[in-house]
């Protein structure tokens, strides 16, 4: 299991890394194509769901960090850290991609989505230990 959580956590940051790699024409197609398939409003733009997007990959980001805090028994800041350098990391590459840029409400969004992660796996390691004592 511990195995199959640190490379599902190093295959989630290549996802990340590879969805930063695309440019900003291709970022804004897609994000347009995600608004129309899950029939969102259209008043909803793209800027809006990619924020979305940010934190919602950063959250799963933060559940594996936990996950893998838990497992290898490191300090939960390390974690922490590790998902706000990334984040930051992620933001500096794309001023090196053709139409992206750095903004700093993005990896604002990466260190919430991170911190959300800890917590959902927090909550779900409260419940599954209180399930287990009942029974």
């Amino acid at each position: 299991m511990k195995k199959i959580i640190l490379i599902l956590l190093i295959f989630w940051c290549l996802v990340i890394f590879c969805l930063s790699e695309l440019t900003g024409d291709i970022t804004n197609s897609l994000l347009t194509n995600a608004i129309q398939v899950v029939s969102i409003d259209a008043q909803i733009n793209t800027f809006n769901f990619s924020y979305l997007v940010h934190l919602g990959l950063f959250l799963v980001l933060g559940i594996l960090l936990a996950l893998t805090c838990n497992l290898y028994q490191i300090k939960k800041i390390y974690g922490l850290i590790f998902g706000f350098a990334y984040g930051l990391f992620d933001e500096v590459h794309q001023l090196y991609v053709r139409g992206r840029t750095f903004d700093l409400i993005d990896w604002q969004l990466d260190c919430i989505g991170t911190v959300l992660g800890f917590i959902v796996v927090y909550i779900c390691y409260k419940i599954y230990n209180k399930y287990q004592r009942q029974n």
